[in-house]
């Protein structure tokens, strides 16, 4: 019984221990008590990651669901026992994003990955700042190999873009398969990583997955699903291609211009970023588990999803494609080293996945295309909840400043918890799942309640907005503007009342029956204005800000002059009444 009680001793110290190295500076909360109404965009509600932690400067909170979820012990003792190296390239090593570098360092010395980095600058000033690391945080751990390599030469002379990226992957993986040599093992794992995006997925969740692979061998490549802000959405476009067969990049940035036979053309990106199928439509598709659907409903599938996402890989959050990339991607070793397949092979018959731009198709395409081809028993796949990101997320906090439509708050049709908003105290400003511009009122992390709302014409009779975006433009007038596919055959089974025609009979075209420029896929239309206008020009600077007491105001910033508040103006003005 002594034995037994001082196994769990032991246990229990070796385990806050793992903590303390993770984040020797911080102090954990321990929270449990229902959602936080106010989760990033990018993040499922009710999920919370100790992801990317800061070992210089943490604020966040250690977040743990209600319920204690199974972990295998891999995951737990945040190690790989197998071999595994992380390749990234750069143009400079010396500036890599400070969360990277302590990515790849919590990688190296935790979960004891090998680190392989290829370059054409920065080679000593990168070497030095990992040696300040490990020397102070990690002074008592054993890390693994960190390697820092300069670029060839003859790289340089590649004036494509995607070309001379698809010369230095295959450069790097001769260089690693060197390293492995004849020690090359079954289980052992490759993690390919764009290291200047702004974020990669959590390391305890790379080790995780990185051990499922090894374990069951399931997938041979597991991709992120890379994200953007401005406008939010799956990024990757250019390397995703979905079974059987369907580039999803926008047709008028392919070479051909064109789809080809035997796409589903329903899940290629709109013409227009801010169309009938988005970005954001197709990272739905992927957390939906490849399901082409409009159903609200599934928000309680993604619920399953979230609570055994602490546990082992589930298969409903991985969706099985002809190839993908998204920042990163796990590979089988024995899979990524295939002698038969390179990155910058025969691009010729592959040329319907080309763009315009590099007049090639992305070199992850052809890789995979190979790999499949070689055997099609391959398995490659994105997993919806293993996240990058390419760009900061746009935190408005309180104020909006004036400014064009990526300065601007944009929400999605039905996409209620993951529209930009604005934020001061328990007040919200949104625009919410009817179209609605409110200011909402949180009293608790459970419910809200209207606070106040715009005198808007929502526009229930336009079915089809896409989305709706709210601007500040240079005079200070704030405008609440839908986006609608512009034709009314939109959606075949869709019919447009006389109530849509006399209100936008000032837009239509005498060009059938587009709203606007026939030669766009989406209208904005203006459905709500605040009214009031101030004078232009470098002089004067505009912003719409809430208080902590719920009230908005148009502010001209030098001079703090208010233009309009919500106090006063009883909602602005509808377009209806215009």
């Amino acid at each position: 019984m002594a034995n037994a009680y001082a196994v769990i001793v032991v246990f229990l110290i070796s385990f806050f221990n793992l903590i303390a190295i993770l984040n020797p500076s911080s102090i954990y909360t321990w929270k449990t008590n229902g959602v936080d109404p106010y989760v990033p965009p990018f993040v499922p509600s009710g999920y919370k990651d100790d992801s990317d932690i800061d070992l210089l400067s943490s604020r966040r909170m250690l977040v743990l669901p209600k319920t204690k979820a199974p972990v295998d012990s891999d995951y737990l003792k945040n190690e790989i026992n197998n071999t595994v190296w992380f390749a990234g390239m750069t143009r400079d090593a010396s500036v890599i994003k400070n969360d990277i570098f302590l990515h790849m360092i919590k990688l190296n010395c935790i979960a004891n990955v090998s680190v392989h980095i290829l370059t054409t600058l920065g080679i000593a000033d990168c070497m030095e700042k990992y040696n300040k690391i490990r020397n102070g945080v990690y002074r008592k751990k054993k890390c693994a190999r960190f390697d820092v390599e300069l670029e060839p030469d003859e790289a340089s002379l590649i004036s494509n873009r995607v070309e001379r990226i698809a010369y230095l992957r295959d450069y790097q993986r001769e260089k690693l398969r060197k390293s492995f040599g004849a020690a090359l093992g079954k289980d052992d794992i490759i993690i390919i990583a764009d290291i200047d995006l702004y974020s990669l997925p959590s390391v305890s969740q790379v080790v995780r997955e990185s051990n499922h692979i090894a374990k069951f061998h399931k997938h041979d490549a597991l991709c992120a699903a890379g994200i953007m802000h401005r406008p939010f959405g799956y990024y990757d476009t250019f390397a995703t291609v979905l079974l059987p067969d369907t580039f999803v990049y926008p047709v008028q940035g392919r070479l051909s211009g064109a789809y080809y036979s035997g796409e589903n053309t329903s899940l290629v990106r709109s013409k227009d970023v801010y169309g009938e199928f988005t970005q954001w439509d197709l990272l739905e598709y992927f957390e939906k588990g490849g399901i082409i659907s409009d159903d609200v409903s599934s928000h309680q599938n993604r619920k399953k999803q979230q609570k055994s996402f602490f546990g082992t890989t589930q298969e409903d959050m991985i969706v099985p494609v002809k190839s993908c990339f998204g920042g990163l991607t796990i590979y089988s070793a024995t899979k990524w080293f295939n002698p038969h397949c390179h990155y910058n092979m025969n691009i010729t018959a592959l040329s319907r996945y080309a763009n315009k731009n590099d007049e090639r198709p992305c070199e992850h395409v052809v890789f995979h295309d190979c790999l499949i081809k070689n055997d099609p028993s391959t398995s490659i796949a994105v997993h919806s909840f293993l996240r990058t990101s390419w760009n900061s997320p746009n935190q408005f906090g309180s104020r909006l400043a004036a400014g064009p439509i990526d300065f601007a708050l944009v929400t999605h049709f039905k996409r209620k918890n993951r529209g930009d908003r604005l934020a001061n105290g328990k007040f919200i400003l949104r625009i919410n799942e009817k179209g609605e511009l409110v200011v909402e009122s949180w009293d608790n992390e459970a419910s809200s309640k209207i606070f106040w709302k715009a005198n808007s014409y929502t526009g229930e009779d336009i079915k089809s907005w896409t989305h709706m975006v709210l601007i500040v433009k240079d005079d200070g007038e704030v405008l609440l503007v839908k986006l609608v596919p512009n034709s009314f055959h939109a959606h075949p089974n869709e019919t447009f009342p006389e109530s849509f025609q006399s209100i936008y009979s000032h837009l239509l075209k005498n060009e059938g029956l587009h709203l606007c420029d026939k030669n766009r896929d989406i209208c904005p239309l203006v459905v709500w204005s605040s009214g009031n206008r101030g004078p232009r020009g470098d002089h004067y600077s505009y912003a719409l800000v809430i208080g902590d007491d719920g009230t908005l105001k148009v502010l001209e910033e030098h001079s703090d002059r208010t233009l309009w508040s919500n106090e006063i103006s009883n909602g602005g003005r509808s377009l209806k009444k215009w």
